[in-house]
């Protein structure tokens, strides 16, 4: 088999944001299959020497539907299936941050210059992201989705059909995962759920 990615979102870390000038594309999460069949999520760090966090738990059924949920809440990386915690067959952590597109630009706030101050600068800048449904990006005009957008700009096609995606701005917990997992949210609940997080 080949591996496969649902979904994902990334960031594309230009050269001028890497301490090695090497322009990389890095996942903040990335949720899919692995060459066996089995479920994988993982997310990268936002430098090219990082690692990857990736746990990879049961393999999937074919023809049936499959809930997925992974969460980080900084300390803790977990994978859930249809709702319940998944047992994960390989781990590979090293308590890295994900890349978030967010970079730090300037980390002494009294160093800015009032130009900058007056300007709202805050030390931060952000690098162009992505979410990708049914493949991964392989190159950086994948981010940008334009009419000159090929498929040559993405790899790893997911070959399934997906029904609803997700994307929460806190980890949720076991017990909001399984609670979820099977409810059809309607706005107002949305509206109130970002409200909480």
């Amino acid at each position: 088999g080949q591996e496969q990615v649902v979904f994902e979102r990334v960031a594309d870390y230009s050269q001028s944001t890497l301490s090695n000038n090497t322009s990389v594309i890095r996942a903040n999460f990335r949720v899919g299959l692995d060459v066996t069949g089995h479920l994988y999520a993982e997310f990268q760090g936002s430098t090219l020497d990082s690692a990857v966090s990736r746990l990879v738990g049961p393999a999937v059924t074919l023809d049936a539907w499959t809930h997925v949920a992974a969460a980080f809440d900084g300390s803790t990386f977990a994978l859930y299936v249809n709702g319940a915690r998944a047992a994960v067959e390989t781990q590979k952590f090293v308590g890295q941050i994900p890349a978030t597109g967010v970079v730090v630009d300037e980390q002494d706030p009294q160093a800015f210059s009032k130009t900058a101050l007056d300007t709202g600068y805050t030390g931060y800048k952000t690098v162009p992201t992505a979410f990708i449904v049914g493949a991964s990006a392989l190159t950086r005009d994948a981010l940008k989705l334009s009419a000159e957008t090929t498929w040559d700009a993405f790899q790893k096609p997911y070959q399934g059909y997906v029904d609803e995606i997700r994307v929460w701005d806190g980890a949720r917990t076991a017990l909001q995962i399984h609670d979820s997992y099977m409810m059809a949210f309607t706005l107002d609940d949305v509206k109130q759920l970002r409200e909480s997080v």
